[in-house]
């Protein structure tokens, strides 16, 4: 049996916190060796009540390691520990990091930059407009968009973000099997399909309030930064804000109007020192990261990429053809320069190569 799916085992124990599997892993090293352990071992460990170990002990069986797997593989979700690779580095780095999570869908390239969008789940219409709008646009800049599966905002930025092919993760105070609120059903669907959702909670688990401030720390924890969209004075956004600078993370607020009781929250942030966010390149030029280049504008670095590396007659002919895609052979002699024949050993040597590709009727284009 894999040390990943004893991790799983451990992690799936009733009534052991993530501060007690710390504990438990600082004594026995690996999840494998509580498996095995025994009751005077396990009884030395600080902390852990008999009930603590009772439970251990009643589910150091196989049926019980295969029942965890089964539960998790069942609602389609895996489970990732901090000894897993594919655990994301910024998460690792806070206080008291997750010892797991279950994902549905796939993670994003840890080396992809990610950005919350957090705000009201009752937003205003400006609110759900500029939510939006910061989400396409982050997204379509590369960005994986974090927020947490909420109505409102949340749900906003999420759909923004699939809109223009992102990727984004929503991040749930729930199990990861359970569609919380209901009518995001559709979202949770395309998010497994394009994106994914993370919970640190085991599949089963109900919403309760309690959850919800846990869950936002991973959100904050994720991400380089947060943006908060619309908040009151009193919101449970600013936990998120809180934890976020708790966690060294920037943060952006969207400027809204003084007469509007959801944006008390953001403008009093933006007061104490949060950046304006009004687009996109408020929080890209901030964070330094860069836009991807255009497909057009690599295709066309490509090409002059393969042109400098050329010569003589194999340039001409390769210039001529990226200036005319595709172009016929007439129109290669007379812009290259060169006669039929010349023309002709160098478009062979350039197929040959697999620079050019010969089309229907004596046409050509780069590749």
């Amino acid at each position: 049996m894999e040390e990943h799916n004893y991790d799983l085992w451990l992690y799936s124990l009733s009534g052991i916190g993530g501060g007690k599997i710390d504990r438990i892993l600082s004594v026995f090293g690996s999840a494998e060796r509580v498996f095995y352990a025994k009751s005077r071992e396990l009884a030395k460990i600080e902390g852990l009540t008999n009930d603590n170990i009772k439970n251990i002990l009643d589910r150091q069986s196989e049926e019980a390691l295969t029942e965890c797997l089964a539960l998790t593989k069942d609602c389609g979700a895996s489970f990732v520990s901090r000894f897993d690779a594919e655990y994301p580095d910024l998460l690792r780095e806070i206080d008291h990091p997750p010892f797991g999570f279950f994902v549905r869908g796939r993670l994003p390239d840890d080396s992809i930059d990610k950005v919350a969008i957090i705000g009201s789940r009752r937003c205003s219409e400006y609110g759900r407009s500029v939510a939006y709008k910061l989400a396409c646009e982050l997204a379509a800049a590369g960005v994986v968009v974090v927020s947490g599966f909420a109505r409102g905002i949340d749900s906003v930025a999420h759909r923004g973000a699939l809109q223009v092919g992102g990727r984004t993760i929503g991040v749930l105070g729930c199990g990861i099997d359970i569609c919380y609120p209901a009518e995001n059903y559709i979202l949770m669907d395309e998010m497994v399909r394009d994106g994914c959702l993370i919970s640190t909670y085991p599949p089963g688990t109900r919403p309760l309030p309690a959850y919800f401030p846990a869950r936002n720390r991973i959100i904050s924890g994720l991400c380089r930064a947060i943006i908060v969209v619309e908040a009151g004075q009193r919101s449970g956004t600013l936990i998120t804000v809180g934890q976020a600078l708790d966690q060294g993370r920037e943060v952006f607020a969207v400027p809204g109007s003084a007469l509007s009781k959801l944006s008390e929250g953001t403008n009093l942030l933006i007061k104490e020192g949060a950046a304006v966010a009004t687009c996109a390149d408020d929080v890209l030029s901030a964070l330094r990261i860069e836009r991807p280049e255009p497909e057009e504008r690599r295709a066309e670095k490509h090409v002059a990429s393969n042109i400098a590396a050329l010569g003589g007659g194999e340039a001409a002919v390769m210039r001529s053809i990226a200036n005319a895609q595709p172009a016929a052979f007439d129109h290669i002699i007379k812009e290259a320069g060169l006669t039929a024949q010349q023309a002709n050993s160098a478009l062979v040597m350039l197929e040959m190569k697999g620079l050019i590709e010969k089309l229907p009727g004596l046409r050509y284009t780069v590749r």
